[in-house]
């Protein structure tokens, strides 16, 4: 069975070098890996690989016998100390085999020999899956039936251990810390609330009216005044004398219209003032109030 992240390599790939070549002979099955099988039934026949990896293993065919037979084969990676196997027969193939499953070795190139020991029955080669150095998986390969049991007991710790932690999550902690994030928000949004109110209180009221008074205008004719002053009147009889009115200051205030002004002069010069005699003169002082002209 290819593992994730190891590359498969079928019994008729090119890296492969059978030796003697007239030992092997090639055969297949709808079972194997690519339809494809390679056997020999010579003892002392061999094949090697080269590869570059940190491990590899190799998968096989065992080969069908009405009797109960052994198939032996020894495996030596870089011409190390050899590996034995010892593949029992039955009345059925059996596919898809792990027959060898080297440890983790150096980032490197590697070669592995296989040697055919007895003749039992058919030695039987499927495939070959290699760990690339870049590979998370330490080695290629899939479970034997010897370490079923073993990885089961590994897998059933495994859960048992993430259970525990689950189990041990402190949910009473994480509850508390919501709750009081809430609320430390709440609070804060009521002290915003209480500052923005008393600014508005303490802000004064744009829309209430002013209270300067209401300027009420003045007419012309109230605004101007004559200066005070004092007016003679002549001693003679015969011809009474006029008023003499001094010419008026140009106003502050107000313009007097021309038909008023001109009114104002014909009244003054018809008018004659009452004496008694010729030593009669008349003061007005500043007490007495300036003629008022009305339209």
């Amino acid at each position: 069975m290819a593992t994730p992240g190891a590359l498969q390599i079928d019994d008729r790939n090119p890296l492969i070098y059978y030796s003697p070549n007239a030992s092997w002979t090639r055969g297949g099955n709808a079972s194997d890996y690519e339809s494809t099988s390679t056997f020999t039934s010579t003892p002392g026949a061999s094949a090697s690989i080269t590869f570059s990896g940190i491990g590899i293993s190799v998968w096989g065919t065992i080969d069908r016998l009405d009797t109960p037979s052994f198939v032996l084969s020894s495996y030596s990676v870089d011409g190390g100390l050899a590996t034995t196997h010892n593949a029992t027969t039955q009345s059925q193939f059996q596919f898809q085999e792990n027959f060898f499953q080297s440890g983790t070795l150096a980032p490197a190139s590697h070669t592995l020999v296989i040697n055919y020991l007895a003749s039992g029955g058919r030695y039987f080669i499927d495939y070959f899956l290699v760990t690339p150095s870049n590979s998370p998986t330490s080695a290629a390969t899939s479970p034997s039936p010897l370490s079923s049991s073993s990885s089961s007991s590994s897998a059933l710790s495994t859960a048992t251990t993430a259970a525990g932690a689950k189990a041990h999550v402190p949910i009473g902690a994480i509850v508390g810390g919501s709750i009081g994030g809430l609320a430390f928000i709440i609070i804060i949004a009521f002290v915003l609330w209480l500052v923005n109110r008393k600014l508005k209180r303490g802000r004064p009221d744009s829309a209430q009216p002013s209270s300067t008074a209401p300027f009420t205008p003045v007419s012309a004719t109230e605004q101007y005044q004559p200066p005070s002053g004092t007016y003679n009147v002549s001693a003679s009889r015969t011809t009474p004398s006029q008023f003499s009115y001094p010419t008026p200051s140009t106003p502050s205030r107000g313009i007097i219209p021309p038909s008023k002004t001109a009114q104002g002069a014909a009244h003054l010069s018809t008018h004659q003032a009452p004496f008694e005699s010729a030593s009669d003169s008349h003061t007005y002082s500043d007490s007495l109030d300036p003629p008022r002209y009305e339209g």
